[in-house]
């Protein structure tokens, strides 16, 4: 492996951009997925039934 190879990779491989359309992460962001992290399962479910729910709310507006 050279270090190109290490820092490029591939010379064909598709290269992705970060998007704009999406903000880019906070670190409060960041520190609501470390705490839904240390969730039980049971939690974690519920809280992504509530996402869900706001989601499909949204839609409707």
């Amino acid at each position: 492996m050279t270090p190109e190879w290490l820092r490029f990779g591939e010379a064909d491989a598709p290269r992705v951009a970060y998007s704009a359309k999406e903000p880019a992460p906070t670190e409060s962001d960041m520190e609501l997925v470390r705490q839904f992290r240390r969730l039980n399962p049971g939690h974690r479910e519920a809280v992504r039934e509530m996402v869900l729910s706001l989601l499909r709310v949204e839609r409707r507006k």
